[in-house]
């Protein structure tokens, strides 16, 4: 399969194209991936964002924003205990039940 390269386009493969995930946005913060004009976590796409809204992601930003956000309710719980929460989950064979 030959890649064609056209000025100022993404490479294609004859009817597919071939994107790379990047971006720049002068908000980012690359130290700790925060958004400085939101405060808060940097999500590409996500209310308030400057990158175009013509954008297509893999993974909607509103998905994308309730994993980080149970990513830093996870990690806050983990730094108040000290140790990380416990997993309450049954066993799918109903094994283990008094």
């Amino acid at each position: 399969m030959e890649v064609k390269e056209h000025p100022g386009r993404c490479a294609y493969d004859g009817g597919f194209a071939i994107r790379a995930m990047s971006f720049f946005c002068p908000h980012f913060r690359p130290d700790d991936e925060a958004c400085l004009r939101l405060h808060t976590d940097c999500v590409p796409g996500r209310r308030g964002c400057v990158l175009p809204r013509t954008t297509v992601y893999a993974v909607p930003a509103e998905q994308r924003v309730r994993e980080r956000e149970e990513e830093n309710r996870r990690r806050a719980i983990e730094k108040l205990w000290g140790q990380p929460p416990a997993e309450t989950e049954k066993p799918a064979d109903g094994a283990g039940s008094p």
